[in-house]
């Protein structure tokens, strides 16, 4: 909403440069414009250009012009006289918004915002107030898609619950009811006015063009046509100028004194806001030297660990080359004990030849020792005495 990059600039930046360029062309009427700036996180009201003032403010009915409205009495309005000013303290404002990383959106808002310009003429004696609210709603999260736990999860279920709320609201302006649930919710209470009241509404639905989204499209588009049905009535707040008012019937040196006493408010609400501007640069310097020194000390780390790993990866490669060695060594021992087994089977069947040879000269040895033991003893005796004389005769 508050964009100011060419080619995108928000609804926030459009108003309040129409508004400034309205007053230029109002002619000779005296023109003043005040901002404010406040978000509903969790159904507390808080003010975003003055967070100090607490972290839940209350909603009262104030005195008017024709009439009560209802109204956050300790908000602060800031007085702005140029565009500059606006966004200035707009982008403080933003700053103190409340936001959140979700599954769908990186910088969710985690509540809903409303800008308030109060912009109050004087002419011919006549006072004329209005007040501009620009609301940023935050949109409808369903807790499987946006996978929100914990504390955005109960942020989730508040935005729910005042959307819900809001479309009660509208769809019992709608539909004429008697009955209007404003006070059920803190945005509903805040908008009365524009939801029926005194009062000239538009509504922006935003929604996706994806198939994945196809059901919240639908319901956003179904709301959007309810609320065209609501009847506003507005009218012009005018009352008498009070005195001292700028364009009042006031004597010169009262109208002097009131513009000073103007001129010296809004030196006091600059200088705040230059302080404040200067904190937060002050804090924003402070987190880049932090996030610096984290990044340095995880730079340091991300070494540490480098080394540390190409250690492991070291003792690894000598564990495997060991293991390798080893293995070498087993395959070398098997192929040895492969080899000498050979060779004992060789030597073995060698041996077993021999045995073979060898038995088989024991069987022709006692086939013959058997022969010879079966002759009779004299053939014996006489083959001696043959062998005998044959001897003595040679």
């Amino acid at each position: 909403l508050s964009s100011i990059q060419p080619g995108s600039i928000g609804i926030v930046p459009r108003a309040a440069q129409d508004l400034f360029d309205r007053a230029v062309a109002g002619g000779n009427r005296a023109i003043e414009v005040k901002l404010s700036y406040l978000q509903i996180y969790c159904e507390q009201i808080q003010d975003l250009l003055k967070p100090e003032t607490g972290d839940n403010l209350s909603i009262r009915e104030l005195k008017d012009v024709g009439g009560a409205r209802v109204g956050v009495p300790e908000l602060q309005e800031m007085v702005v006289t140029c565009l500059d000013d606006c966004l200035r303290l707009i982008q403080l404002g933003d700053r103190n918004r409340s936001v959140a990383f979700t599954a769908l959106n990186a910088h969710s808002s985690r509540s809903h915002a409303v800008i308030i310009f109060t912009v109050t003429t004087v002419r011919e004696q006549k006072q004329r107030t209005g007040r501009l609210y620009v609301v940023d709603l935050a949109g409808s999260e369903r807790l499987k898609k946006s996978k929100s736990v914990a504390q955005r999860a109960v942020e989730a279920r508040a935005i729910n619950l005042s959307l819900t709320t809001l479309g009660k609201c509208v769809n019992a302006r709608a539909t004429g009811q008697q009955h209007v649930p404003f006070r059920d919710s803190k945005l509903t209470r805040l908008l009365q006015e524009s939801l029926g009241g005194n009062a000239k509404t538009s509504m922006i639905v935003a929604v996706r063009g994806t198939g994945d989204h196809a059901e919240e499209t639908h319901q956003s588009l179904e709301f959007g046509s309810r609320a065209m049905q609501v009847q506003t009535h507005a009218e012009v707040n005018v009352e008498e100028a009070p005195f001292g008012t700028p364009g009042s019937c006031a004597p010169p040196a009262a109208q002097a004194t009131h513009a000073l006493a103007q001129l010296q408010q809004l030196q006091r609400q600059n200088a705040q806001v230059f302080r404040e501007l200067k904190e937060d640069q002050d804090r924003s310097l402070r987190a880049i030297k932090s996030l610096q020194k984290e990044k340095e000390a995880m730079r340091r780390e991300a070494r540490r660990l480098r080394d540390v790993h190409n250690e492991q990866l070291g003792t690894e490669r000598l564990e495997k080359d060991a293991y390798r060695t080893m293995a070498l060594r087993a395959e070398q021992r098997a192929v040895e004990a492969e080899l000498s087994a050979s060779k004992s089977e060789s030597k073995v069947a060698e041996l077993r030849e021999q045995l073979d040879r060898a038995m088989e000269q024991l069987e022709v040895l006692e086939t013959l020792h058997d022969a010879y033991s079966s002759k009779d003893p004299r053939d014996q005796h006489d083959q001696h005495d043959q062998h005998d004389q044959h001897d003595q005769h040679d």
